[in-house]
């Protein structure tokens, strides 16, 4: 079941969430490694680490998209698609 976000009202399906995950996650630990080395090109994973990386991310990203697809709460910034 997709989501539908208020401020573009763009539809997200579960496999755009968790590819969007994916490359948040990622950003994150490149960002995070280059502070900590100073390398502009230093990777936060190698692609041998993808795997495992790519599992845990998958996994908690579909349960978040479970959950907001799920959702009945208006506190939650989305609108949903049934």
């Amino acid at each position: 079941m997709p989501i539908t976000t208020i401020k573009t009202t763009q539809v997200i399906s579960q496999d755009q969430f968790v590819n969007g995950a994916r490359d948040a996650v990622l950003d994150a630990l490149d960002t995070y490694v280059r502070g900590l080395t100073g390398h502009p090109k230093t990777l936060g994973a190698s692609d041998a680490e993808l795997p495992a990386l790519f599992e845990g991310i998958d996994k908690h990203a579909r349960l978040v998209h479970a959950r907001l697809v799920g959702a009945e709460s208006h506190r939650l910034p989305w609108r949903l698609n049934s």
